[in-house]
């Protein structure tokens, strides 16, 4: 099989132990799940912490198929519009069911008719509705509400699945809609990494692990030793998104420079290419760089990381049991 290096890192997905439990979880929920109560599953976490490469994964798992009746969809994916009414709603979710016919000046009320019917009539198991925070930020509360009653009536009459995901704010939404809570299972949360924790860092080490073996293609120093798995905590904040984001931006560096060698220089390039930093840091891919003296903060927050954090290390013990449960050998 030919490899798309331009595109390669988007490729991998290395399943942590919250992405392994929530895609297992959602499973269950997608293969037993039929008819009577409708089931809605929120997905949340920081932005950058991986949702909605999750969310594209678990679409991958039930792709769209063409039958001689038509395209049959098992899963559909939208954006929250900015403003999230209910017409809005409704024509994203058309787009996403790939109707065929301009929407611009069918009523509300005909949008969610033919949305209603698509659903049924493609086949469609889940509705995943990303960046849902906008319910929560939208000012016009009785909008919102209305078009959170819209998807649970939705729900309700085509027996789809709701996967609704967005910052962690977004669980708003349900405290303030009694129907919606009642219907949903408990969330699912992306985590950040803690190199503070030692469960968390053994974790995120054996992570770096998976990516190293991911990114073969290329040539790259080992990152889930201790020290290059602390200079890519410190560079993302233990957000798996921004792992992604550097070592992208590296692998595109490699390549206009006709190699596939990506080094530790390419990398303190790459950060300060695809990472937007607050202030003035010390980039943790330099050669200056030494944890414990250089480090002010591996996060952009008021968390200032103590001396004996900075000079934790994984323990080989805790890393090959998170290596295990990750499935990297």
């Amino acid at each position: 099989m030919t490899i798309d290096l331009k595109s390669h890192v988007d490729s991998i997905v290395v399943p942590h132990k919250v992405w392994q439990a929530g895609i297992k979880k959602l499973s269950l929920i997608y293969k037993f799940s039929t008819g009577g109560k409708p089931h809605i599953v929120s997905l949340v976490g920081e932005s950058g912490s991986g949702k909605s490469a999750f969310l594209n994964y678990f679409r991958s798992l039930h792709p769209p198929t063409r039958e001689d009746d038509g395209l049959y969809q098992p899963i559909i994916k939208v954006l929250t519009p900015s403003i999230p009414k209910e017409k809005a709603l409704a024509g994203a979710m058309l787009r996403a069911l790939k109707y065929p016919l301009k929407i611009e000046r069918m009523s509300e009320d005909d949008r969610k008719s033919k949305v209603e019917a698509l659903i049924i009539s493609c086949g469609v198991k889940v509705i995943m509705i990303d960046e849902i925070q906008h319910f929560i930020e939208y000012r016009n509360q009785e909008s919102v509400r209305a078009a959170a009653d819209w998807l649970k009536t939705l729900a309700d009459q085509t027996n789809a699945i709701l996967v609704l995901s967005g910052l962690p704010n977004s669980l708003e939404l349900f405290y303030t809609n009694e129907q919606l809570a009642r219907r949903s299972f408990s969330p699912i949360t992306m985590p950040r990494f803690d190199w503070s924790n030692s469960n968390s860092r053994d974790e995120y080490c054996a992570v770096m692990d998976a990516f190293t073996e991911a990114m073969k293609p290329f040539s790259l120093p080992d990152l889930g030793s201790d020290d290059m798995a602390f200079r890519f905590y410190c560079a993302t904040e233990g957000m798996m998104g921004t792992i992604v984001d550097i070592l992208r931006f590296a692998s595109w560096v490699a390549l206009e420079n006709g190699t596939q060698t990506i080094s530790l220089e390419d990398l303190e390039f790459s950060y300060e290419q695809s990472v937007l930093t607050v202030g003035a840091r010390v980039n943790p891919f330099s050669t200056s760089f030494r944890s414990g003296s250089d480090v002010e903060q591996p996060r952009q927050s008021d968390m200032v990381v103590q001396e004996d954090v900075m000079h934790a290390q994984p323990s080989r013990r805790g890393k090959k049991k998170a290596q295990n449960e990750l499935g990297i050998l």
